[in-house]
């Protein structure tokens, strides 16, 4: 888990942007816990330097609960932590904001929204979203759909957020496998995501780049080379156009880190 970018080295022809070889703080998925202040506790103490909290069951639909003390003690303690110092919380599995039920849409944004409310209410740095399936119909069709959700939702925590209190979170919408009809399978479909919310949500929609997602799409990062190619050719090519930096946020599964740690020094 990454809460900034990846240093390395430049791929040839490629400009070298002026984030590269930036610091990269590493974090973890760590456990909610009653009162949510635990997980900031259980970050700090594995050193951990950006965390993601699950603010409810990933697979149940009704939201916990946390009211004003309980977020306002959790934005206080993160202020005075020396460790972690960003937070992301991810939504619902069981969003889909593509879907063609009326039923599932509205009890998708509704779920989104009450996610929202929550990350925002602890100064999370951003909400993570699986966008969902479009089930055969195509992007085109749901689009708009998708899109005025988004938007509904930020205009939402915008009106909710008092003015000079905090910034409103963020949603990063995270890049899918590449299976069924998931929505956010490539870059295109990223890009078309973002131009369609609008350049009046810039500050408040961006991406999480999943790299096992990623990699189950067919978008190899294996070399140095590869990796200069994702970070510094095709985001920049791809999201220029809407005004969006690319990567707010990376997740890095667990086998990748088992295969980070086998790999000796030098590899």
């Amino acid at each position: 888990m990454n809460g900034g970018f990846a240093g390395g080295g430049a791929g040839e022809g490629v400009a070298t942007p002026n984030w590269y070889r930036a610091p990269m703080r590493i974090g973890a998925q760590v456990r909610a816990g009653k009162g949510l202040v635990p997980a900031l506790e259980r970050g700090a103490a594995m050193g951990a330097e950006v965390i993601q909290i699950f603010t409810q069951s990933p697979r149940m639909w009704k939201p916990t609960q946390y009211g004003p003390e309980v977020l306002g003690a959790f934005r206080s303690a993160r202020r005075q932590d020396p460790t972690v110092t960003a937070t992301f919380c991810h939504a619902t599995y069981l969003i889909n904001l593509a879907t063609p039920d009326p039923e599932l849409a509205a009890k998708s944004q509704a779920c989104l929204a009450a996610n929202l409310a929550t990350a925002s209410g602890m100064g999370a740095d951003g909400l993570v979203l699986h966008i969902g399936s479009h089930r055969g119909r195509g992007l085109d069709s749901v689009l708009p759909h998708i899109a005025a959700a988004l938007i509904e939702v930020l205009d939402g925590q915008e009106l909710a957020t008092p003015a000079g209190d905090r910034l409103p979170c963020p949603i990063l919408l995270e890049n899918a496998a590449g299976t069924g009809g998931t929505v956010g399978r490539s870059f295109d479909e990223l890009a078309t995501l973002l131009d369609a919310a609008g350049k009046a949500h810039a500050t408040t929609l961006g991406v999480c780049l999943d790299t096992q997602h990623l990699w189950a799409s067919g978008i190899g990062y294996s070399s140095v080379e590869e990796a200069d190619d994702v970070v510094c050719a095709t985001m920049p090519d791809e999201f220029d156009a809407v005004g969006q930096v690319f990567v707010d946020f990376h997740q890095v599964s667990d086998d990748e880190v088992r295969d980070l740690l086998a790999t000796p020094p030098g590899s």
